[in-house]
């Protein structure tokens, strides 16, 4: 028997798969949009394209004010009159309209010199209205743990956004119709999400549709009442978006536009590698929630879950290293190399990254939220001192630079607090985790000096993989029975 099932007698490790099979697929998806855009309208202009789409992106997470995580802590813990779905599409339906106004002022402020910027940014705000609502349909599918109905329908969102980029890449017309084109996909994307839905949370929400239902839905007492009951999460939500955006501003205005469409590369290839982590602990939250009380069970979880995160992130690490040269010279060509030590080093924070999101949801499902939050504000404002400068010490390789080190930081701050609080889940692997986190460092060491330059890197990767592999196996780290049904 297993320490945790899911319904329909599905197992975290098989929802887990699901989850990241679909959310890989569509990263191809939008890895290819990403690259046919940048083709089709030069590193330049795709540079504005990011800046706008950054202005965007943070304001959207305000706009949501991190209310998913309330919603869905509460939902599975029956609370649901309280938090109720109309009152969550209520609320955020009147936030995404603040955002939207937000947007078009800080597009005029930022960049009132530059209309392309302005154009791009207003167009995309208009997503706001359609995404805060696209948001409460993903909370709702987690809460019931459908999400991997949702994914197929963002799955088929990406695949429309391609099929948009080959069509202006082929017959090139007005970007700015392009746009509005991304923001219909979008529109359609809410539909075909409101139809994934379970009946039950259908029928209340088409109560909600109703004119009558949403003027009372959207009371500002109802939304002052769940924005303060969940302003730790709101923001949770809103700082992390931030951390990730706000080192293209920073770019914009202490770069050139080009080193803002280079960064952004990097970060496009590193986006893709917080998959797994992200659907995997996305699956395991809900669970870790309800068995909080269960202290073993929620420990053993606990420990299991950091296990394989910290496999899948120096796998990855690794690879993406070494092969990241060829990907960017195969799909974006020459002219773009200098994004490859971009990426190099962006990809060294992926293991702290991993690791503190891991012992970010256990402060979260185990009611420390405050703390998680105050970690994520100190996080965020490391991140933006150091990148501030960093870039202007040594250009664009300081906004990397300063990712890796706050997540180091910010990591072992979430430490120091768990081992406060008493939620040790790692006292038994400690050495484990030293020792595989060093054979990384050792093996990046070797490659970034070129210690052993005679050594090719595929052969190099190759022997720090199955060094790692076979410790790894040795100390009972590969296996994953913990996330099987039997």
């Amino acid at each position: 028997m297993s320490i945790v099932n899911t319904p329909k007698g599905k197992s975290i490790l098989s929802n887990t798969i699901s989850g990241v099979s679909a959310n890989v697929l569509q990263n191809i998806f939008l890895g290819a949009f990403f690259i046919i855009l940048t083709k089709s309208i030069g590193l330049n202009k795709f540079s504005e394209y990011v800046i706008g789409n950054a202005v965007y992106q943070i304001v959207g997470a305000f706009s949501t004010m991190g209310l998913a995580n309330l919603f869905i802590r509460e939902y599975v813990q029956k609370n649901k009159e309280e938090y109720s779905t109309i009152n969550f599409f209520g609320t955020e339906l009147m936030l995404s309209l603040v955002g939207f106004l937000l947007i078009i002022t800080l597009s005029l402020t930022l960049y009132k010199n530059n209309l392309f910027i302005i154009q791009v940014t207003t167009i995309l705000g208009i997503n706001i209205l359609f995404d805060n609502l696209i948001y409460c349909v993903k909370a709702i599918h987690i809460a019931e743990k459908t999400q991997l109905a949702f994914l197929k329908i963002t799955l088929f969102e990406s695949f429309i956004k391609v099929l948009l980029a080959i069509l202006f890449y082929y017959i090139p017309f007005n970007f700015m119709v392009f746009i509005l084109l991304l923001v219909v996909a979008r529109i359609f994307t809410l539909l075909l999400s409101y139809k994934s839905m379970p009946l039950v949370i259908k029928k209340e929400i088409s109560k909600f549709i109703q004119i009558n239902s949403i003027s009372k839905a959207i009371k500002f007492k109802k939304i002052k009442h769940l924005i303060y009951e969940g302003r730790i999460f709101v923001i949770i939500g809103s700082v992390n978006i931030i951390f990730w955006r706000i080192n293209s501003l920073l770019l914009s205005k202490l770069a050139t536009k080009a080193d803002v469409g280079l960064y952004e590369i990097a970060y496009k290839f590193f986006s893709i590698a917080q998959i797994l982590p992200v659907i995997l602990l996305g699956t395991i939250y809900p669970i870790l929630s309800k068995n909080y009380s269960d202290r073993n069970s929620y420990l053993t979880i606990a420990k299991k879950t950091y296990q394989q995160i910290l496999l899948f992130s120096i796998y990855t690490t690794l690879f993406a290293y070494f092969l990241c040269p060829y990907f960017i010279d195969l799909f974006f060509g020459t002219e773009y190399n200098r994004a490859i030590k971009l990426t190099q080093h962006m990809f060294f924070a992926l293991i702290p990254f991993s690791l503190s999101l891991v012992q970010a949801y256990i402060l979260l499902s185990s009611n420390n939220e405050k703390l998680d939050m105050w970690l994520n504000i100190f996080n965020v404002l490391l991140n933006t001192i150091l990148a501030y400068i960093l870039i202007k010490l040594i250009g664009s390789l300081g906004s990397v630079t300063s990712i890796t080190i706050s997540f180091i930081l910010f990591y072992i701050l979430q430490s120091i607090i768990l081992k406060r609080k008493k939620i040790q889940f790692l006292q038994n692997i400690k050495m484990e985790v030293t020792t595989l986190i060093c054979l990384v460092l050792i093996t990046l060491l070797i490659s970034e000096y070129s210690i052993f330059p005679k050594i090719p890197a595929p052969i190099l990767l190759t022997i720090s993989l199955v060094i790692i592999s076979t410790y790894a196996r040795m100390k009972g780290i590969l296996n994953t029975n913990i996330f099987i049904k039997k």
